[in-house]
């Protein structure tokens, strides 16, 4: 598996993971209606370019088959961000996400940072458990918003990486 700085070439692919994830994981609690051509048109302008500063890697496999990204906003006000995470289906449960995450790490302690969080929805908890297997420490549930939704998600924090980026 390589993974890699994303390059133009991957953002089709990218937004393709991206949007299929969504729809998959968030309908029960966004609806379908709001999985649509709105959600489209934020994916597609998302992976029209990152952001001067983010972080996008991706993970090849064989073949350069697409296994899934990373995007993190070193800048973000609370401290280094994960702001989305995804695998292939078919490549679940096989290293890729913790790859990534300690990638991901690895390149933040490069560059000065000691710390990282993002947010899961409280009913992933095939998330939650990978993220406390990387050892994150997961907050109470609290209520965010998403797509002018309220959801019930959860904060997992890395205080310290340099376990994360060792993998």
């Amino acid at each position: 598996m390589e993974i890699r700085p994303v390059q133009p070439a991957d953002l089709a692919e990218a937004c393709a993971l991206h949007m299929a994830n969504w729809r998959q994981d968030y309908a029960e609690d966004l609806g379908a209606q709001a999985l649509g051509a709105a959600v489209e048109t934020r994916m597609a302008a998302y992976w029209a370019q990152v952001p001067e500063g983010h972080m996008a890697l991706v993970a090849r496999g064989q073949g350069d088959v697409f296994l899934g990204f990373i995007r993190i906003d070193p800048g973000h006000e609370e401290g280094p961000y994960v702001d989305s995470l995804h695998v292939m289906p078919a490549a679940r449960s096989r290293g890729v996400g913790a790859a990534l995450m300690a990638a991901g790490a690895a390149r933040l302690l490069a560059a000065g940072h000691d710390r990282l969080w993002l947010k899961v929805m409280d009913r992933n908890l095939r998330g939650r458990a990978f993220y406390r297997r990387l050892g994150g420490v997961e907050s109470a549930a609290f209520d965010d918003a998403l797509l002018g939704r309220t959801v019930r998600a959860r904060a997992f924090r890395w205080d310290g990486l340099g376990a994360l980026a060792a993998g």
